[in-house]
């Protein structure tokens, strides 16, 4: 046998109101009952988020690091990714644990690409201090090769402030330098990132 309960307010043990009827249909939820609502309804995201190509010509002399500033961004959520210095920046509520990854294409025409290495520094915003936390590396065993792509991918617990960037490092048998990128071809040499969902 079905039960009709009438009321026009809903309260919780402390007496606040949950939910009140103005008795023609019309409900108001109290602020904390939107809240609940909202965070299930509202699905999680992982951002922030970026995606940036180097299109731009990069040179590594024999046997030396560079920056690698991956200049044109093909996506950048909450604005944490700077194309002039090729740094990503956690911004201001989005501490929490990120995953990055990056592909590099080392190139040379005379084919002379043999040794090269990609770093992952991190700069903590706390103390400014520097530090290489992550690298890949590819050793030829002294064969050559006119391209090679190198890369990786990691995850950092990162606090607000704390920036990441990419250097690259190339070596040849003949102290030649190395290209890095394909001259304007995006999709190579690659970096991108976003918020792990905790």
């Amino acid at each position: 046998m079905a039960s009709i309960i009438k009321a026009n307010q809903l309260q919780d043990f402390g007496g606040n109101s949950i939910i009140t009827s103005d008795g023609s249909g019309t409900i108001t939820l109290s602020s904390g009952m939107n809240t609940a609502i909202n965070a299930a309804v509202t699905p999680a995201v992982n951002t922030p988020a970026f995606q940036a190509s180097l299109t731009n010509s990069l040179s590594i002399s024999d046997a030396t690091t560079v920056d690698v500033v991956f200049n044109s961004e093909l996506y950048d959520v909450g604005t944490c990714y700077n194309n002039s210095n090729g740094t990503f920046t956690v911004p201001s509520g989005e501490a929490g644990k990120y995953i990055f990854g990056t592909n590099v294409l080392f190139t040379d025409g005379n084919g002379n690409v043999s040794d090269m290495l990609l770093y992952v520094h991190t700069t903590i915003s706390s103390s400014g201090n520097q530090s290489q936390i992550a690298r890949a590396e590819s050793t030829s065993n002294g064969t050559t090769f006119t391209q090679r792509n190198l890369g990786m991918t990691f995850t950092l617990n990162l606090g607000v402030g704390d920036a990441v960037k990419i250097q690259a490092y190339a070596d040849t048998n003949n102290g030649s330098s190395v290209g890095v990128g394909t001259g304007g071809t995006p999709g190579k040499t690659i970096f991108y990132g976003y918020k792990i969902i905790e």
